[in-house]
């Protein structure tokens, strides 16, 4: 499987704030998820992908054979500005070349900075893992998801990932753009997006080229 990119369940318990060993156990393809407009920000569509990683020592309370489970929402990007370009750029210990299969990434261990905001659990950072720092095996076999539109077999998406705000990761990818066609000139529904967004600028790019 790959994705390469150019510069061109619900109740989950959550993850405590902290410095994370952890795994990229989930890659997914969200499809191209409309962005509500924000200040002079004008709405538009963007590539989001789900990012779940596993994180190896910390176990959820009353289960000792089960991890915590934590998620970021990004937008598929390589501009030099990018979170997500960042975050690779730390891990890998340079930038990622153009055209780079982010799949690769799966499996990938790293450290993860969480911190809390609103209540809830929010990754503000990755880094590399030291020299001589051994990271245990993730549990959940690492999962890569690429959205074919003209069959999307969401029915493959395991059942152990967390969900997108609220929200299965199946039915945000439904309505994506390449699966519920473009929303764009619909009518605008509250809060300014069109009819059935699901999504703001959250963990959004200014710099992406989309």
């Amino acid at each position: 499987m790959e994705w390469n990119v150019t510069a061109g369940g619900g109740n989950f318990e959550k993850a405590p704030a902290g410095n994370h060993p952890a795994v990229l156990v989930g890659l997914i393809d969200l499809g191209m998820q409309w962005m509500d407009a924000y200040k002079d920000r004008p709405g538009k569509y963007m590539r989001k992908a789900f990012f779940v990683w596993e994180l190896v020592t910390k176990k959820q309370a009353g289960m000792k054979d089960k991890n915590l489970l934590i998620a970021a929402d990004l937008t598929v990007s390589l501009h030099e500005n990018a979170t997500m370009t960042q975050w690779l750029k730390a891990r890998l210990g340079r930038t990622p070349p153009d055209g780079y299969n982010i799949f690769l990434e799966l499996g990938q261990p790293c450290l993860l900075s969480v911190v809390e905001e609103g209540g809830y659990p929010k990754v503000k950072g990755m880094s590399a893992v030291p020299d001589g720092f051994t990271i245990p095996a993730p549990q959940n076999k690492p999962f890569g998801y690429k959205l074919n539109a003209k069959d999307p077999s969401l029915e493959t998406l395991p059942g152990w990932l967390p969900y997108r705000y609220g929200r299965p990761v199946a039915d945000v990818i439904r309505e994506s753009k390449e699966i519920a066609g473009d929303k764009s000139k619909q009518p605008a529904a509250v809060g300014g997006g069109p009819t059935g967004a699901t999504s703001g600028y959250e963990n959004m790019d200014a710099d992406a080229p989309f």
